[in-house]
Formats: C-alpha cells, sequence, structure tokens
C-alpha cells in the first residue's frame, strides 16, 4: 500500500504509529497475526518536500482447525459396519474443508475384534495448524449362539439305542462351533415308554445364551408278530396248494350269513376298538379321516372286498381313532355286507413323507405300499406319535 503525505516529518512518524496500530487492531479481529513496516523516502519539489510511505504487511494464521465430534465414545457390535468419518465434522477460520479432509489421518481400528481401541483423528489447515482428538471405539457382542436342532420330534420304540445330540449344533458369531459346549438339562430312557422333553443350552464368551428344546417319544414295544402259516390243505382232495395264503392273488369267497360275526358293517376292528371305515379313495379318504372319528380307504383298491385279491390302504388319525394300531396283531376289517374278514400283521414300520425306502431293508417305498397287485391283505396307516411326517405302516394278510 502506497500512501502519499505532505507535510513535515513529524506528521509522518505520527501517521505511521496510527497505521501500525490499526493494522494490528484489523489483524487481531481476524485472527490473525502479523508485522506492519513503514519505510520512507524523500523526493524534492519547488517549495516542498514530498514523503513516501510503504507498508509491508506480513500476515500469519495460528488458529487450529476444530474436529468436531457428533457424540462421544462409540459402542459397535462385533463386525458391525462403522466409520469414524461419518460421525465428525471439520471446520477451520480460513482453510476450506476440502483441505481438512484431505489432511485428515485417522489411527487403525477394527470391529471383529472385542474390547476397546483408542482412536486418533489428526489434521491440518493450509497454514499448517494442526488438531487432534481422540475416541474410544468399544467392540461387544451381544448375540446370542444360534441351536440348530434338525427333527423337533424324534419317535423311539421302547429298548432302541437313543443319542440325544444326534442332529444338534450350536454355532455362534464370535467363537464359532460350540456344539461341544452344548448341555442338556435331562436324559431320555429309551426303556421307559413316555415323552421326553430335552433343553439345549449354549452360552458364548461373552455370556450371551441360547436355549432350544427337542421332544423325544418313546413307544411302547409291540408285541412280536406271529408267522402265519402259508400253506393250505384243499379238504376235498387232500392234496397241498403250493400258493401262499397271505399273498394270493386268487378271489376269497365270500362268508355266509352263518359265518357272519357281531361286528358292525364297515368298520376295522383291533385291540378291542372299532372304527367305523369309509371307501374315501384317494379323492376323499383324507377329509374323511378329517372330519371326524372315522378310517378310510386311500391308496390301493380304494373300495374295499375282502375277496377282490388285492391290496387295499387304510388310513386314520393318531392321536385319534388309529391309536395303538401299530401294536396289534390281528385286523378284522367288516364290509358293507356284514361279513368280517381277519387280517394278521406280518410286517410294522415306519416311513418317512417323500422318502423311497420304507425303512432298514426296505425298498417297495410309498408306491409299494400302495400298491393294490400285492394280493389280499391291507396296508393300515398313521401317523408316529408326535410326528407330522413320520407315519406307521401295519402290513396283514388274510387268514380266512
Amino acid at each position: 500500500m502506497i500512501k502519499k503525505l505532505q507535510g513535515d516529518v513529524d506528521m509522518f512518524k505520527s501517521y505511521k504509529s496510527v497505521m501500525s496500530a490499526i493494522f494490528a487492531v484489523v489483524l487481531s479481529v481476524m485472527g490473525l497475526s502479523g508485522v506492519a513496516t513503514v519505510d520512507t523516502e524523500t523526493t524534492k519539489g519547488a517549495e516542498k518536500l514530498d514523503y513516501v510511505a510503504h507498508f509491508d504487511m506480513s500476515v500469519q494464521d495460528e488458529e487450529a482447525p476444530v474436529i468436531e465430534m457428533k457424540k462421544g465414545n462409540f459402542e459397535v457390535e462385533y463386525e458391525e459396519d462403522f466409520e469414524i468419518t461419518d460421525h465428525i465434522e471439520l471446520s477451520d477460520n480460513l482453510s476450506s474443508e476440502t483441505v481438512l479432509w484431505d489432511n485428515l489421518t485417522v489411527t487403525e481400528y477394527q470391529t471383529d475384534k472385542l474390547g476397546e481401541t483408542i482412536i486418533e483423528l489428526y489434521t491440518k489447515d493450509a497454514a499448517g495448524n494442526g488438531a487432534l482428538e481422540k475416541v474410544v471405539l468399544e467392540v461387544v457382542d451381544t448375540t446370542a449362539p444360534k441351536i440348530n436342532v434338525e427333527e423337533e420330534v424324534t419317535t423311539l420304540t421302547e429298548g432302541d439305542d437313543v443319542d440325544i445330540m444326534a442332529g444338534v449344533t450350536a454355532e455362534d458369531n464370535v467363537d464359532g462351533d460350540l456344539t461341544d459346549d452344548i448341555e442338556v438339562d435331562i436324559d431320555v430312557d429309551a426303556d421307559t415308554p413316555g415323552e421326553y422333553t430335552v433343553t439345549y443350552t449354549a452360552v458364548d464368551s461373552s455370556n450371551n445364551k441360547a436355549e432350544a428344546t427337542k421332544k423325544f417319544v418313546v413307544e411302547a414295544k409291540p408285541e412280536p408278530v406271529v408267522e402265519q402259516n402259508t400253506e393250505s390243505t384243499e379238504a376235498s382232495s387232500g392234496s397241498q396248494s403250493s400258493s401262499s395264503t397271505n399273498k394270493s392273488n386268487a378271489p376269497k369267497e365270500e362268508k355266509t350269513e352263518a359265518q357272519e360275526s357281531s361286528y358292525d358293517p364297515m368298520t376295522i376292528n383291533f385291540n378291542g376298538k372299532s372304527v367305523p371305515l369309509k371307501n374315501g379313495g384317494v379323492a376323499n379318504g383324507q377329509a374323511i379321516i378329517d372330519s371326524g372319528p372315522y378310517a378310510s380307504t386311500w391308496g390301493g383298491a380304494e373300495t374295499f372286498s375282502g375277496t377282490d385279491g388285492l391290496n387295499t390302504h387304510i388310513i386314520g388319525h393318531n392321536p385319534g381313532p388309529f391309536a395303538g394300531i401299530w401294536t396289534a396283531n390281528e385286523i378284522v376289517v367288516v364290509d358293507e355286507k356284514g361279513t368280517p374278514f381277519t387280517y394278521q400283521v406280518t410286517d410294522r414300520f415306519k416311513l418317512r413323507d417323500g422318502k423311497v425306502q420304507m425303512g432298514t431293508d426296505k425298498t417297495e417305498g410309498w408306491e409299494g405300499v400302495v400298491n393294490p397287485n400285492r394280493g389280499e391283505m391291507i396296508s393300515v396307516q398313521t401317523c408316529v406319535t408326535g410326528s407330522d411326517t413320520m407315519n406307521w405302516i401295519i402290513e396283514a394278510h388274510i387268514v380266512n
């Protein structure tokens, strides 16, 4: 800045002093610091001297930037996505935010390690003034382990081997596999029929606890199956038939009225129980047993005859009218005319919905169970106690 002055030297000196003071005040208000120096020189005029003052002003920025935290210390979950820069604001009296963000440095931190970490944030403005802030990041684990139970209900037969840990696992987001650390509240006595509810508990290193339950149903052991005679003798000729009576496709003669018993027509009878039977077939069988305490034909021969030489597949509910049918050794089915037909149980096993095999060493699958061309017999189906997907299959062949 150049200013021409006229007057004596004392006037100039006074001006110089005033200007220096003004600069100091202005710089202070602006938050700056600096020095104003005045140089003088003289020139000759006709009658007076002209004085020229040169003012050189040096300005300095000594105010640091500001790192403002939007909140205090931080607590985050294990492996949670977290960026400390999302939680700060930068400002300065002169430098732009762009300069401050470009100069920002942050010490390393991670969220996949439990505990506290001190994060240091540093930035500086264009004048080199620096600002440092420290914040505590605490990584915690409040997520409980997950216990996986493959089946909610397992049904056993009295005397079976039982492994209550079969199909049960536990995983934790921090500790990993906790299967070996699972604890149970009770054991299952497979030699005593009844229902057992086992509670599984898993606790991780942060003391987060998870629980899951599973029901075990131990059913009474069925009575041994009585093998039936596979040969029959023709009284009129004295000759033996080589065909098996339990799987013959030959139709049986209908009973005479004298041979009829006191059973009600269209019933299936076992263990002293008598259940009404309807010929519902595949189309209506399920609806029939859902409507009341009935049994119904389903697959195989959809209309029960007792003399057609076919397999009739009969269904019923458990719990319900078919409860305990898997313990029967003999089943009597009565046709519409009141003629009873006695069937000897020859096999019983469990078969899961959608499975190809009937069970151990069985290969027929569901197609075999409902196949009508298996001789004069019945195949009875009902749910295993406590399961919607496991079924009892009881096969019985004609004996009279």
